[in-house]
Order: structure tokens, then sequence, then C-alpha cells
């Protein structure tokens, strides 16, 4: 963007700034002052309600004091009383029914009553009257008769002789029949609900003057009480509209009563506490909140209004926000107007203005350009104003000479070096950044010369160190190649080694595993052996236990025997009676012998057996001897053979570390043979490098000193043997 659009841009932004700033302040502050009005209209038209009905409060208590005065109300109400507890007839009490209803309807249409209650000492309905915009309701209660009533257009007279209209009915739903809740002894102002509206109400004492039997004196007797109701309808809410200004709505609870906002219906008893004690609307605090309502936005003015503690309903007066929006909105159109005027008178303002200060500042750019583009210092501005724009343009002449004049002595010097002429130095006088340009340079140049020189050393000793290194590294790359010869033969030898060594080491193994199966097969036969000989053991012994079973047989063949003569002897005894019985113990006698003989038999087989037995068991034992000893010795073969497969083992693994270290060494050696090689023939070429080197160095012509060239080895340190050193840095 151009410096003159900028300068246009920044004013009109300032001004743009200031004048929202303002503007936004402006509003913000009548738009707040417009609200304050509202609120303040609000609680005007909350102080109008509060006179009206404070007026109004003072009229029920006229108009009550009236109907009780009127007309010897306390004597007629306590007729009333005294003829019902009689049981007096109709027609004795009729004409003062009437009166006091008439009485009592004439109050209420002058006094503009909604309903007119009497009520005698005992709290019974006496006589009523309920006036409506089109008709009126009154009538009477007797006890013998019940309700009397009848009804009339407003504003007609009222006939007592007129029977048409008067008419016995059950019951009337607009009354209380009995004053249970309240007997008043005193007046009071109250406000009640009464089907869906507001009402004040108030009780008002009825007495009479009567003669004091004891005392012999007058004194004042409360014979009952006139209740006077006014009804806040929509002639109220219209009639504070209009003299207030706002909107007024009353709420029979939280559902709408009469008002004039529509869409209004329900209000929020939510915020509105129980109070303790005795209360009164003119002293109640009134709430003031916001209210969105058919996309209107509406300040509201809240007044509560309470009965035995609790709120009963809510008078609101509210007020729409528009107005206060439609007088910001019209500042905002004048303070637009003002900003597109100043808008108006600033941009050619603005615009002269700049272009006197751009113009130079074109000119001073143009040549910067030129300048740039073509990187010639010669150019120059004129500019004839004498403000800090002409003075920079000045100073910008001044900074071109000195620079032209210090790159014309820089060329030239620059110039002899890149000819190869290192004696030529920037020797006139400079200031500031170019003095020091002027200082680095011909520092760079000496510093170049000093360098040349020692190059010019070192690369001689180079090419003298090169030559060495190369004929050096030949030799290390011939006994690299014989050394690795020799790692090649060791290597191929440790192979053969390591073969043997696992040849070996199987054996080795092998003999291990077969000496421990023949320990297994030895230590197998020797428990066999010693189940044979517990085996033999056991038959031993069931061979002793046969001797013992045959010397019993024989014990029993010898008693059978000696049984058997005893009964040949009794057979003998009995004679021909016993011959059979002395035939079977013979036969018994020669059964027991052959027991006997076969008994003796197999003792005799049993202990040969037993000899036998004895014998085997011997032998088995001498065996068993032999093949522990067997066992102990296959144990300590199988022992040395495994210490020997672990020693073949561990050999094996040792010239298998031995041949890897071989093998490194040998890829060593096979790596230094190369780097060997690649060192001589690097050698070779750092050799060819340094004679060019030489060849280049000496083009350079150096700084003269007292008519003579410095010498390459001139101003450089001396050895101990009185030789230049090498400089390397």
């Amino acid at each position: 963007m151009k410096l003159s659009n900028k300068l246009i841009a920044g004013a009109l932004g300032i001004v743009l700034f200031v004048l929202i700033c303002s503007t936004s302040i402006t509003l913000f502050v009548i738009y707040r002052q417009n609200l304050n009005q509202a609120e303040n209209l609000l609680n005007q038209s909350i102080r109008i309600m509060r006179d009206d009905m404070s007026l109004t409060g003072r009229n029920l208590l006229v108009s009550s004091h009236q109907i009780s005065i009127s007309g010897e109300m306390g004597s007629k109400v306590n007729f009333m009383r005294q003829q019902g507890a009689e049981g007096a007839e109709f027609n004795v009490i009729m004409n003062t029914a009437r009166e006091m209803v008439k009485s009592i309807y004439n109050n209420a249409i002058t006094g503009n009553l909604w309903k007119v209650a009497i009520y005698d000492k005992n709290g019974d309905l006496t006589a009523f009257v309920r006036k409506e915009q089109d008709f009126s309701h009154f009538g009477f209660s007797y006890i013998k008769t019940g309700i009397t009533a009848g009804s009339l257009k407003t504003g007609e007279e009222l006939s007592l002789i007129n029977d048409d209209y008067w008419k016995n009915q059950d019951k009337i739903s607009d009354f209380a029949m009995k004053m249970s809740h309240i007997k008043p002894d005193k007046t009071r102002v109250l406000f009640e609900r009464a089907g869906k509206y507001l009402t004040m109400v108030v009780h008002y004492p009825i007495n009479l003057e009567v003669f004091d039997f004891d005392s012999g004196k007058d004194k004042i007797e409360q014979t009952g009480s006139v209740m006077t109701v006014y009804r806040f309808d929509d002639g109220f809410v219209r009639r504070l509209s209009d003299l207030a200004g706002t909107e007024f709505n009353i709420f029979n609870g939280d559902g709408l009563s009469v008002g004039v906002t529509s869409g209004f219906d329900t209000i929020s008893l939510e915020g509105f506490k129980p109070i303790t004690g005795e209360w009164d609307i003119q002293s109640q605090a009134v709430t003031l909140n916001m209210l969105d309502l058919n996309e209107v936005t509406y300040i509201q003015a809240l007044l509560p209004v309470y009965q035995n503690s609790e709120v009963i309903g809510v008078f609101s007066s509210i007020y729409s926000t528009a107005t206060a929006q439609a007088n910001t909105w019209e500042l905002f159109r004048i303070m637009c107007l003002i900003l597109l005027g100043c808008v108006v008178v600033i941009i050619p303002v603005t615009f002269l203005f700049s272009r006197s200060m751009t113009r130079p500042l074109v000119t001073l750019f143009t040549t910067l350009s030129d300048i740039e583009q073509t990187g010639e210092f010669v150019k120059r501005v004129e500019i004839k104003s004498r403000d800090e724009i002409g003075k920079t343009g000045a100073a910008f002449n001044g900074l071109m000479d000195s620079l032209q004049f210090a790159i014309n002595d820089l060329n030239r010097v620059l110039e002899s070096v890149a000819n190869s002429d290192l004696s030529e130095r920037i020797t006139d006088d400079l200031k500031g950044d170019l003095e020091k340009l002027k200082i680095q340079t011909n520092q760079s140049i000496d510093m170049l010369g000093k360098t040349i020189q020692q190059v010019m050393f070192t690369g001689s000793q180079v090419k003298t160190g090169a030559k060495e290194l190369a004929s050096s590294a030949q030799a290390l790359a011939d006994g690299t190649t014989q050394q690795a010869a020799s790692l090649e033969q060791i290597s191929s030898s440790m192979n053969e080694i390591e073969a043997k060594t696992i040849n070996n080491n199987e054996n080795a193994s092998q003999a291990q595993a077969s000496a421990s199966h023949a320990l297994k097969t030895v230590q197998k036969g020797n428990g066999q052996m010693q189940e044979m000989l517990v085996s033999m053991n056991e038959i031993n012994m069931t061979s002793a236990s046969i001797s013992k079973i045959i010397k019993v047989i024989d014990e029993i063949a010898f008693q059978t025997n000696l049984l058997a003569l005893n009964a040949a002897v009794e057979a003998a005894r009995a004679g021909k009676y016993g011959k059979g019985f002395a035939v079977v113990a013979e036969e018994v006698r020669n059964l027991a012998s052959r027991s006997a003989e076969a008994a003796k038999n197999t003792t005799e087989l049993i202990e040969k057996s037993t000899r036998e037995i004895d014998k085997g068991v011997d032998n088995a034992n001498k065996t068993a001897e032999v093949l522990n000893e067997i066992n102990e010795s296959v144990k300590s073969v199988n022992d040395m053979v495994g210490e020997i497969a672990m020693a073949s083992n561990e050999q094996t693994h040792g010239i298998a570390e031995i041949n890897k270290g071989l093998i490194q060494v040998n890829d060593i050696v096979q790596r230094n043979s190369s780097i060997s090689e690649e060192t001589a023939s690097a050698s070779d070429e750092l050799f060819s490098f340094a004679m060019q080197l030489e060849s280049l160095i000496e083009r350079f012509k150096l700084l003269e000193e007292k008519g003579a060239v410095i010498s390459p080895y001139d101003e450089l340190p001396l050895d101990e043997n009185g030789e230049n050193r090498r400089l390397l840095t």
C-alpha cells in the first residue's frame, strides 16, 4: 500500500475510531437514561395505583360508615336478630328487611361498590347487594323463610312495595351465610380473592346506643357489621393505564385476572416470600425486572398483595423498551450522518497533506530503486524542501559520495589481488564502518600474504613427506601381504586341529554314553539279584512253615493210629456187635500209617529242598557282591569318561575361539594390506598434488619491504638447528 494511502487510511481510521467510540458511549448513556426514565415511569405508575387504591379504601370506609348509620341500621339489624330468635312471622320483619336492602342498594350505586353485606351480631347474613354492569342483585335472609332476593337493571330505583322481584331462593352463592372467619369489632381493610378477581374488602362495625340498666346510663353496643367490597376489574385497569401511560395487569395468584397486555396470561410467584406480622400495601416494596413478551422487551414493576402472610395476587405495570430503542436508533442515525460528513471533509485535506509529504519520498525511493537495479552509485536526489525529508535527501547524497569513493578504492585493491598481486593496500582516510572496511580489507590481504608464505613452505614439506610416506607405505604393503599369507597357513592348520578335536569329542561322548548304559545295566542286574535273594528267603521261610505243617500232620496220624487202636480194643470187647466197627478201625489205622509214612517222606524232601535253597542263597549273595564290585568299577569308568568328554569339549571350544581370533586377525591383516596399498597410492597422488601446489603458489607477488620481495621463508620461526619450522594453523 502506498504511503499516501496509508496516511489517508490512518487519518480516517483515527476519526472513525474516535467517532465510533464517542457514538457508542453516547448511545449507551442515552439508552440507560431512557431505561431510567422508563423505571421512573413505572415507579410513578405504582404510586398512582397506590394512591388510587388508598382513595378506594377511604371511599369504602366512608360508604361503610354511611351504611352503618343510615336509616337507624343498628336498630334494624338488632330487630332482625331478635325477631329471628323469637320466630316472628315474615310479615313482621318484611318491611324492615326491605328498608335495609334499599339503603345498602342506594349506597352501592352511589359508592360504585361491587358487593355490600350486613351481618348481625352472631355473624349471620342479614341483607346483601351485588352490583354488576347491567343488573344488580339484592336480598335478605330470615331464619323461617330463608333467602328472599331479587334483581333489576343497574341504576333503577328499588321499590319497597313491588312484590314482582322479591322471590324466595334456596341459597345464594355470592355471599357467605355465616361470617365465621371474622367477627369485626373494629374497622379492617383486607384484600381477598373473589373468583378470578382481586377485591378490596372493608369490615365496619354497626353500633347502637342502648340504655344500661345496671349503670343507668347509655352505652354503645355492637349489633352487627357491614362488609363492603370493591372489585379490581377492567375499568380499574384501563383507567390506571390511561393515567400512568403504562400497561397494567392484575393476577389472581399466578393466573391473569384482568389486563390490557395481550398474551400475558401467567406470572411466577416463586420470588415472593411469605411475610410475618401486619402487612400494608403502601409500604410493600416494588420489584423491577425485564420481561420478553411477543418478541418485545418490557420493563416490569410488580407489587404483590398478601392475605394471611401468603401472596394471593400481583399488580403488574409494564412499559416497553421500544421507545428507548427508537430514541437510541434515531441518535445513531444522526451520529452516522455526522460521521459521513467528517469523512467527506477529511479525505481531501488528508490527500493534499499526504501529497506534500510523499512527493520527495517518492523521488528518494526512485533513486534508490535505480541504484539497486543498476548498481551505479553516481546518481543523486534533488529535494528542495528544508524539513526533515530534505535533510534526509542531503544525507543520502553524502552517503552515496562516501560509498562511491570507498568502493572505487576497494575495487582497485581487489583488482590487484585478482591479478595475484598482494602488494596493493587502501591508503585513503575513511570514517565509521568504511574505516573498519578499510582496516579489515588491508588486514585480510596481509593475512593472505602470510598464509601463502606458510603454504609455500608447507607445500615443500608436504612434497618431501609425501615422497617418504609413499616409500614407507609400499614397504608396509609388502610386509602386510607376507603376514597375510602366513596367517592363512596358520588358519588352515588350526582348522585341521579343530576337526580332529571335534572328532575326539564325539568319540568321548559316545564312550561316555556306552559307559552310562553299562552302568545302568549293571545297576538293573544288581536290583534283580536283590529281588531274587528276597524271593529265595521267602521260599526258605515257606519251607519252614510247610515243615511245621508236616509235623502237625504226623502228630495227627499218630493220634489217629492211637484212636484206631483204642477203637479195635473196644470193638473186640463188643464181640459180634463190634465186628463192623473193628473193620473200620483197621482201615483208619492203615490210613493213619500211610499218612505218617507220606509225612515222613515229605519232610525229608522239604529238608533236602531247604538245604539246596540255603546253598542257592549263599551263591546269590556272592553273585550280588560281585555285581556290586562291577557296578563300582563301571561307575568309576563312567566318571573318567565324562571328565575326558568335558575336557575334550572345552578343548573344542578353545580351538574354535582361537580359530575365530585367527579369522579376525586375518581379516584385519587383509584390510591393513588393502589400506597400505591405498595409502601408497594416495601418497603418490599427494606428491603430485604438492608439485602442483608449488607451481600455483609461485605465481603470487608479495608485498615488498625496503625494495626487496619477501621470500617465502622470511619471517618464519627457526628451530634449534636454525631451520624453518612448519607453520600450520
